[in-house]
């Protein structure tokens, strides 16, 4: 399924379609659950040793991660899809293999999204006080809150 292949449009829709169509079933098979934050990591097995671009990999993906969405009965767009970087560590696979873990992906908390608006907000303070944004007025924030916040979103959230 690569994106810049010749050929005829009708034949490269007719593989996608059939690409998705396994996909979907392959996935509905292995019982996905619905999780429209799903995590996707891919391990690539190319069939030879041959040297391949690993960047265009994961545009040939699109329809594989489509079927699954389909499977899955949710929209694909907040998937958390992980590439591999490189093909050093797979070893090939007679015909090539992908494989896909699919992990439980998770929806911001309120108090998830409440420190990240404080980050975000002393972040811009800080901005403001280095004189990279002008002509902004900033909220007061107190200095011993500043410093909780920072170091809570530098911990990540473990000293409250």
């Amino acid at each position: 399924m690569q994106p810049h292949a010749k050929g005829h449009w009708r034949s490269k829709a007719k593989a996608t379609k059939t690409y998705r169509q396994q996909a979907h079933a392959i996935a509905f098979g292995a019982g996905v659950k619905r999780d429209p934050t799903a995590i996707l990591t891919f391990t690539y097995h190319p069939p030879n040793m041959h040297r391949r671009d690993v960047q265009n990999t994961h545009i040939m993906m699109k329809a594989l991660i489509d079927g699954i969405a389909d499977a899955m009965g949710c929209d694909d767009h907040k998937f958390r899809c992980r590439f591999p970087d490189s093909f050093a560590k797979t070893m090939p696979a007679i015909g090539g293999a992908i494989i896909v873990t699919i992990s439980k992906g998770t929806e911001m908390t309120d108090d998830t999204a409440a420190l990240k608006a404080e980050v975000t907000r002393l972040r811009y303070a800080i901005a403001c006080a280095y004189g990279q944004l002008r002509n902004v007025k900033v909220m007061e924030l107190e200095a011993k809150t500043a410093e909780r916040i920072l170091a809570s979103a530098l911990d990540g959230g473990s000293n409250e």
